[in-house]
């Protein structure tokens, strides 16, 4: 009896009632889990209406299991011999696509067809027990925490079973040969728990491998056709070269051959129709809207860098020195430290709120209460969770709501590679909000005398009467009767939107990758930085160790007009997919000589962490603010003698959509200098 149709009692079921045991949904029926748990296992095996008829039809299976070993009946000895269990059988014609997404996203990837923050099936999800192993009963104020694992694997296997016409084939003595004389989706056995989707770590390494060492300089792989056009072609590519190519964007001629068509379209979602500096090209259509946008960013940074004493260089390092002393300072005596949260998400902050302008509000965004539920508005939980989650407010609102808003739209933005709806949503959300706040701050600062701006919000209200300013709105075509004002203020909060969340994000997110591939690799930082003084070694130690543990895998980009690379001729509409860590790691000696080996004496400007130095398309940001806040919270780091990361699974980084928002470490002691370091 389904707990839709009967949720607080069993029904007789009789011949009527049979007929109707099947015609139930979840998102019609019971969207927010009163009767059925959202994170039950019958949800996610068969989830029927949630995320749309045509997504879930896409991945649904025929499966059986049939039990071995007979019952163990009441009065029997707990353990009588007898092995028992269940055969799990499923017929699939994609097992990556059906199969492995049920399994892998759905039972365990704690989100499935949008609903995020929900954990692992509790019947058949990966657990050992630790407090992270929870599920929210429906009506529940608190998840039950703990759970155990109750189903074990003791082995499986993928068999083909091919219809009457191959059958025929086989009889004739014809192979079958895959297309590019390769299966692009590496094979992996029913007994992993985690087995994984396109885009997980594993397929991606496998990828990255195939390419450095086989023949091919790239994998093409074709996604499912959704039925409303033509199927989407994936190409994976890994050489440096062709990476390198392909995130540049333009070919020799200096034509538009890959763009960041969906860097735009997500940033106008996210933005209410407005364009972000990242989703524009140096060529047409959207080349005169980044002239403009980097027109007027250059401009406020210059008459702010004008009106302080000494370079801006000083400024950003002095903001960020003093947050990572007071970060050590306050962990001395626990000698426990989270790297990201309490060094690099504080010196992120500084620079936000004292350099920018932009402090945060004084409230706490109702995301962090609904996103670890499921839901995007507070509004929509149950009374009951709202009041379980009282009285936890934040010391410090204005850092976690930057926070919390920079990472979901940077995820959106830049990470959300598989289009995850939820994701969408919850970036929307952050996007209006941090929109109204940062118009909010403008006004402010539009009402507020200004002799001599401090931050950036004040030096772009300053520039507002500068001539040539008036003049590139006023020839630009967009103001209607010449009034354009609201047009430039419409651009000057889409570009602090864009750098705030950045910084916010992209600095802890940088940080924590180049932490995690020292701990990875074994290198003592104290023993790395000699001498702190020296930001050019920094610089090396920031771009070897992000080199080696890449803070983006991925980066997407669609091909706009035929290119050849290498021996791979990609097409108008495919998708380029850049595997950043194979890149890397590109045996070439041309890219990074002895690949595997952690050097301090590479060329700075071959490494790709934000983007090759001689590519238009590297960061605004990288040598202004993000190299010298990253710098200011590696030297901060090598004062912590015996850093470590903490041992289990408390240590591993916690990430929210997919953007590093704590790393635990535990050391010794502190060092009373950078010097001493």
């Amino acid at each position: 009896m389904p707990l839709v149709l009967s949720p607080d009692q069993e029904r007789f079921v009789d011949e009527e009632m049979e007929a109707i045991l099947n015609d139930f949904r979840y998102t019609a029926d019971d969207p927010v889990g009163k009767k059925c748990p959202l994170g039950a296992h019958i949800r996610r095996a068969n989830p029927r209406d949630i995320g749309g008829r045509g997504e879930v039809r896409r991945h649904r299976i025929l499966r059986r299991g049939i039990s071995y070993g007979g019952p163990l009946l009441k009065g029997d000895a707990l353990d009588d011999g007898e092995k028992r269990g269940l055969l799990f059988i499923a017929a699939n014609s994609r097992i990556d696509l059906q199969f492995e997404v049920v399994q892998s996203n759905w039972i365990n990837g704690g989100e499935f067809l949008g609903q995020a923050g929900l954990g692992r099936c509790p019947l058949t999800g990966d657990h050992d027990g630790s407090v992270a192993d929870s599920f929210i009963e429906a009506g529940a104020t608190a998840p039950v925490i703990g759970l155990p694992r109750f189903v074990t694997t003791r082995g499986g296997d993928y068999f083909f079973a091919p219809g009457i016409k191959a059958l025929r084939k086989i009889a004739e003595g014809n192979r079958f040969v895959p297309e590019n004389g390769e299966i692009p989706f590496a094979g992996f056995s029913q007994g992993d728990a985690a087995t994984p989707a396109l885009f997980d770590l594993r397929r991606l390494q496998g990828y990255g491998q195939a390419i450095l060492k086989g023949p091919r300089n790239a994998i093409q792989v074709e996604l499912p056709n959704s039925g409303t056009g033509p199927s989407d072609k994936l190409w994976f590519i890994g050489r440096y070269q062709d990476v390198k190519t392909v995130l540049n964007n333009l070919n020799e001629s200096g034509q538009l051959a890959f763009s960041v068509r969906q860097y735009s379209l997500a940033g106008r979602d996210i933005t209410r129709g407005l364009d972000l500096i990242v989703g524009t090209e140096d060529v047409e259509p959207t080349q005169h809207t980044r002239n403009r946008l980097h027109k007027i960013l250059y401009r406020a940074w210059n008459a702010l860098e004008q009106a302080h004493p000494g370079s801006m260089e000083d400024l950003v390092r002095g903001l960020a020195r003093s947050a990572t002393e007071d970060a050590l300072r306050r962990t001395a005596h626990s000698r426990r430290i989270d790297l990201v949260s309490d060094l690099a998400a504080q010196a992120s902050y500084a620079i936000v709120a004292k350099l920018y302008g932009i402090s945060g509000p004084a409230w706490v965004t109702e995301i962090s209460a609904s996103l670890p539920f499921a839901h995007q508005h507070v509004g929509e939980l149950p009374p009951e969770w709202i009041t379980s989650l009282m009285g936890k407010e934040s010391g410090s609102p204005g850092l976690i709501t930057l926070q919390i808003w920079s990472n979901l739209i940077l995820a959106d933005l830049i990470g959300n590679v598989q289009s995850l709806k939820v994701l969408h949503s919850f970036s929307r959300q952050a996007g209006a909000e941090m929109l109204n706040y940062i118009d909010a701050a403008l006004l402010d600062a539009k009402t507020t005398p200004i002799e001599s701006p401090r931050t950036l919000v004040e030096s772009f209200v300053k520039i507002e009467k500068c001539s040539d300013i008036e003049e590139l709105y006023v020839s630009s075509g967009l103001c209607e009767g010449g009034d354009w004002l609201p047009v430039y203020y419409r651009d000057v909060s889409a570009v602090l939107l864009e750098i705030v969340g950045t910084t916010m994000a992209s600095i802890p997110l940088a940080f924590a990758s180049v932490i995690e591939g020292l701990f990875k690799f074994h290198l003592e930082l104290a023993t790395l930085v000699k001498v702190p003084s020296d930001h050019v070694l920094l610089s090396h130690i920031i771009y070897e160790a992000d080199r080696l543990n890449p803070t983006l895998g991925v980066r997407i980009r669609r091909c706009e007009r035929e290119t050849k690379l290498g021996d791979t001729l990609m097409k108008p509409g495919e998708w380029v997919v850049s595997l950043i860590a194979a890149a890397n790691q590109d045996p070439d000696e041309k890219a990074f000589p002895e690949p595997l080996r952690f050097k301090l004496d590479r060329d700075i400007d071959r490494y790709l962490l934000f983007n090759e130095a001689r590519s238009s398309r590297v960061c605004w940001g990288r040598d202004r603010v993000a190299m010298v806040v990253l710098q200011e919270c590696v030297k901060a780091a090598a004062r912590l003698h015996g850093l470590r990361r903490v041992a289990g699974k408390r240590g591993e980084p916690k990430k929210l959509g997919g953007i590093t928002v704590s790393l635990p470490a535990r050391f010794t002691e502190v060092a009373t200098s950078p010097v001493e370091a």
